[in-house]
């Protein structure tokens, strides 16, 4: 063993660290993420190795913190989803012998996964995970039994890495020399499947470390990174920082993905701070957050917001019923839209802007992502900076309601002679988008109130009709098909029917189609079918009578 200062640096197989420690993977840290291609690489790189006899192989490094606690646990800070998955390898292996009736299994047991304490004669895990998916993984792995179910994507992805290996075992086991060779692995993870070891005294230190070995090239995750970060900076206030952390990460345990937190962490900096991009999300967090009290207030400040950011992505999220019935539902057309360059802006209004000016916002905050994506400036960078200077506006108070707002975002959006001008001239590929605007014109078309609220878009029951088809043929004369490919994708071509009024049109002409077209429900669609041709002249004519519709449809208020 060598030592650096007060830290203890070993190499050690990955099984031997489990079969000489009892350790804990503590509350903050992530929940079990592998994906399959992770475990199967990890798996493939090992059993190649044994094979092949090779004298080492490197799995890697673990970092482990001495917990403070008196007998408690040593913590796991970096290599967990390793250990993880090396115990659920051979808990399977265990499994096996257990299924032929080899007393083996016993001796796995008691060495790799559990032992017993001789006080409370209860078996204790050689690898606790965290709060979140211990149990099930106590449940499904180490103690199998019963059916549980999985509720979380961790649990999933627990459950997954469980089929591979065990799916890895039986193919060893089916192979001539098969028990000898699961014996010849678990002797290879025992002693020659290499991590380095690296044991600090305390969580303190183990930050420290962690940040080191990131700088030295370590490949680690953002969110890790960042955590690791705050957790180094709060001293003596660590564990208020770990609780703040723990419950912002508990919201996307759900989705399981590194994605999902680096995003909203950048989208809360960006509503609350300045635009910023993920690259340089890190540095700019060490450059502010610099302090125990910095520190404590930035986790907190993520905690508050990741329920604000689960309110966005769910119209059926608690938040909302203190609200009108129409914010969640123009909440769910800006979900439907896609238009995440929206969300600062959209986290400072649900922060805080009272309940009725949060519904006009939102009603306008579709008719504004509406207007630059046909304008084809939603992904402007001038458009995100003053989305994420007008959220600071209202985080500081200095815009107080939706009128307020409206009249600081306006620079930026559309006006309605502009809005009309591009519109006459859009076309889109997207079906989903099309669906959405033909539909939302539909109900402008007929008065409704908020037309641009999501109608049926369900492509099984609302089918999207291009009147001119891409490939005309002969059944459309005097139409190119350059002159199909220019106008087939604009608005003014495009009409929705129900499907049981449409019976597969395809490139039937227009003669042929406009039966269904005039029987059908939609206003718009009957129009079309009311026309005595169809060409590039009345397609142009009715995308600019649609637009008029549009200013109805989305409006600036």
């Amino acid at each position: 063993m060598a030592q650096t200062g007060r830290f203890n640096i070993e190499k050690r197989g990955i099984a031997r660290l489990l079969e000489d420690s009892n350790l804990v993977i503590p509350q903050y840290q992530r929940s079990y993420a592998w994906e399959a291609h992770n475990v199967t690489e990890f798996l493939d790189d090992v059993v190649e190795a044994c094979k092949r006899e090779r004298p080492e192989y490197f799995l890697g490094s673990i970092v482990i913190a001495q917990n403070s606690e008196a007998n408690q646990a040593p913590d796991v800070v970096d290599g967990q989803q390793r250990l993880a998955t090396a115990t659920i390898l051979v808990a399977q292996i265990r499994d096996h012998f257990k299924q032929l009736q080899d007393t083996r299994n016993q001796d796995i047991d008691a060495r790799f996964l559990m032992n017993r304490d001789l006080r409370s004669k209860e078996d204790v895990q050689k690898l606790q995970l965290n709060e979140r998916d211990n149990d099930f993984f106590l449940k499904a792995v180490l103690r199998p039994g019963g059916k549980i179910t999985p509720q979380r994507g961790s649990h999933r992805a627990i459950a997954e890495a469980k089929e591979i290996c065990k799916k890895r075992v039986q193919d060893l086991a089916a192979q001539p020399n098969g028990t000898d060779l699961l014996i010849d692995l678990l002797v290879y993870l025992q002693n020659k499947a290499q991590v380095i070891v690296l044991t600090v005294p305390s969580d303190e230190n183990a930050f420290v470390l962690f940040e080191t070995l990131n700088d030295r090239g370590l490949d680690l995750a953002l969110s890790d990174l960042l955590k690791n970060y705050l957790f180094r900076v709060a001293g003596n206030r660590l564990r208020e920082v770990q609780n703040s952390w723990t419950a912002m990460y508990s919201f996307f345990e759900a989705s399981n993905t590194e994605g999902d937190v680096v995003d909203f962490i950048r989208q809360t900096w960006s509503a609350t701070r300045s635009l910023i991009r993920e690259k340089d999300l890190f540095g700019a967090i060490k450059g502010t957050v610099t302090g125990k009290q910095n520190a404590v207030e930035f986790s907190e400040e993520l905690r508050q917001y990741a329920t604000l950011f689960q309110a966005l992505l769910s119209p059926s999220h608690p938040f909302w019923k203190d609200h009108r019935p129409s914010a969640a539902r123009h909440l769910e057309t800006l979900n439907f839209l896609g238009l995440t360059r929206l969300r600062p802006l959209l986290l400072a209004i649900l922060r805080s802007l009272p309940a009725d000016q949060v519904a006009v916002s939102l009603r306008r905050a579709v008719s504004w992502a509406v207007r630059l994506t046909v304008s084809g400036n939603i992904g402007s960078g001038s458009v995100e900076e003053a989305f994420c200077q007008r959220a600071r506006e209202i985080k500081d108070e200095k815009i107080v309601n939706a009128d307020a707002l409206s009249s600081a975002i306006e620079t930026v959006i559309p006006t309605d002679a502009a809005f009309q001008d591009t519109f006459q001239a859009f076309s889109t590929t997207k079906s989903k988008l099309a669906r959405y605007i033909i539909g939302a014109l539909e109900r402008a078309a007929g008065g409704e109130q908020e037309p641009e609220l999501v109608v049926n878009t369900d492509p099984t029951e609302m089918t999207l009709e291009h009147v001119l088809p891409q490939h005309p043929g002969s059944k459309w004369p005097g139409i190119t098909d350059e002159v199909a490919a220019v106008y087939r994708y604009r608005l003014g071509n495009m009409v929705l029917l129900r499907r049981t009024e449409n019976e597969s049109l395809g490139n039937d002409d227009f003669k042929s189609k406009q039966p269904a077209l005039q029987a059908s429900s939609l206003k718009l669609t009957k129009e079309v079918g009311a026309e005595r041709d169809w060409d590039a002249n009345k397609i142009r004519a009715r995308q600019q009578r649609l637009s008029e519709h549009a200013l109805a449809a989305w409006p600036l208020r």
